[in-house]
């Protein structure tokens, strides 16, 4: 098993630079042990996170081991090559892993909570 963060958070609105700097000023006011992502809207957030996607995303967190890209399919009843294409785009996000062992494509979940935010406007 790889290392895992404790939460992903998604920010809706966010300022990402604004963060950085407030980070840059104050390293103790971090949130040591989490991946942000920062999204424009909520429309970005549901074509990233479609409801087949969190059901990828449960399964991987809720299982102790990794899965293999046909396990993953075959737990949540789908096809592999759907279920490919899903853990590509989340992969992209870093909301995946994968890695290749012989044949096999592992994917893991590198955390344990998604957290959605929404910025204050």
């Amino acid at each position: 098993m790889i290392a895992t963060m404790k939460k992903i958070i998604i920010r809706v609105g966010g300022d990402m630079v604004k963060d950085a700097k407030n980070i840059w000023d104050n390293p103790r006011a971090a949130n040591w042990g989490t991946y942000t992502i920062y999204v424009k809207n909520f429309d970005e957030v549901s074509k990233l996170l479609t409801p087949k996607r969190l059901h990828l995303l449960y399964e991987m967190v809720r299982d102790v081991e990794r899965l293999t890209v046909c396990e993953l399919a075959e737990k949540t009843n789908r096809k592999q090559e759907a279920v490919s294409r899903d853990l590509s785009a989340l992969a992209e996000h870093h909301l995946v892993r994968k890695t290749r062992h012989k044949q096999a494509t592992y994917v893991e979940a590198p955390f344990r909570q998604i957290v959605i935010e929404f910025a204050n406007a």
